[in-house]
C-alpha cells in the first residue's frame, strides 16, 4: 500500500522559495518599478504642465481685463474729442450764420439806401415825365 507521507522537502520548498522571490525581484525590477518610475514623472509632468496652464490662463485673463479697460478709457476718450469737436464745429457754424447775417444786413442796406437814391432821382422825374407826356398829349390833340 503507499504509504502517505506529510513531511515537507525543506530543499524542495527552499527552492521554490528561491524561485518565487527570484521572480518577485525580477518582475519588481524590470517591469513594477519603472513603471512606476514613469507614472510620477507622468503624474509630474501632468501637474508641471497644469499649474503652467493655469498661470498662463490667469495671466491671459489679467490681460484682457486690462486690455477691455484700456479699451473702455479710449472708447470715453474718443466720445468726449467727439464731442469736444462737434462743439467746437457748432460753434464755428454759428458764427459763420451770424458773420454771414451781418453781411446779408450790410448788404440790404446799402441796396435799400441805393433804391432809395434810385426812387428819389425817379420822383424828381415825374414833373418832368409829367410835362413832357402833357405836351406830346396837346400835340396830338391839337394835330388830330
Amino acid at each position: 500500500m503507499a504509504a502517505l507521507n506529510l513531511t515537507p522537502d525543506f530543499t524542495l520548498v527552499a527552492g521554490q522559495a528561491v524561485l518565487f522571490l527570484g521572480n518577485v525581484f525580477v518582475v519588481s525590477k524590470l517591469w513594477v518599478e519603472p513603471y512606476l518610475g514613469l507614472r510620477r514623472k507622468q503624474k509630474a509632468f501632468t501637474v508641471d504642465v497644469q499649474a503652467k496652464a493655469e498661470v498662463a490662463l490667469a495671466e491671459c485673463q489679467s490681460k484682457l481685463v486690462d486690455l477691455a479697460l484700456q479699451v473702455q478709457t479710449e472708447r470715453e476718450a474718443l466720445r468726449l474729442w467727439l464731442d469736444q469737436e462737434k462743439q467746437k464745429n457748432l460753434l464755428a457754424e454759428k458764427e459763420q450764420i451770424e458773420q454771414s447775417r451781418r453781411e446779408a444786413a450790410v448788404l440790404v442796406e446799402r441796396f435799400r439806401v441805393e433804391l432809395r437814391g434810385h426812387l428819389q432821382e425817379e420822383k424828381k422825374a415825374i414833373p418832368r415825365f409829367v410835362s413832357e407826356l402833357s405836351q406830346q398829349c396837346m400835340t396830338a390833340v391839337l394835330r388830330g
